[in-house]
């Protein structure tokens, strides 16, 4: 993503819908990467290598729930 990274947006889109449920997808899911974004206020990430379960962990985020995939 061109200008800042998805982490950043999400922040910055936080910011101002601070409700707003977001599900990060990325290519490679880190520990660290899982952190920066609960710090944020991501409620999950999920590998874009493993979209089987999308659909289903889309519905546990806009239930309020929280995840963070394994790291890859």
């Amino acid at each position: 993503m061109p200008g800042m990274s998805g982490i950043d947006a999400a922040a910055e889109i936080l910011k101002e819908f601070p409700k707003v449920p977001i599900l990060l997808l990325t290519l490679y899911v880190t520990a660290q990467l899982s952190q920066e974004a609960r710090n944020v206020g991501i409620r999950g990430t999920l590998s874009k290598m493993a979209m089987d379960p999308l659909v289903g962990n889309i519905e546990r985020v806009l239930r309020g729930e929280e995840f963070y995939a394994s790291t890859s």
